[in-house]
């Protein structure tokens, strides 16, 4: 009885260091799967079917909606920091003839 007790132990341990093995050997062979192609989680969104079935010149034109939206914007900033830009210069010329006045 105890002799096969132990040939069981023995037989369990030998399958657990086989199946050890196979994971590491799994393990190890999806960390290199994984460094050979990094960018595979990082696709490239036009190359990636869209959820609304949109075309890529759809989205394209879009982005150029979106692109000269922003361009405006930016245009409008520019106009609104160089006025800002102006005042800051005539309150400092303000404030210096003020000091060189009475």
């Amino acid at each position: 009885m105890v002799r096969n007790t132990e040939q069981s132990c023995r037989s369990a341990e030998e399958k657990l260091r086989a199946a050890a093995e196979e994971l590491r050997a799994a393990a190890h062979e999806a960390e290199r799967a994984a460094e050979e192609v990094p960018m595979r989680r990082y696709p490239n969104p036009a190359f990636v079917p869209q959820a609304g079935g949109e075309c890529l010149s759809c989205l394209i034109r879009e982005q150029n909606l979106l692109l000269g939206r922003l361009l405006e914007e930016e245009c409008r900033q520019n106009l609104l920091l160089q006025q800002l830009q102006e005042g800051q210069g005539a309150l400092a010329t303000a404030l210096l003839a003020g000091r060189e006045g009475p």
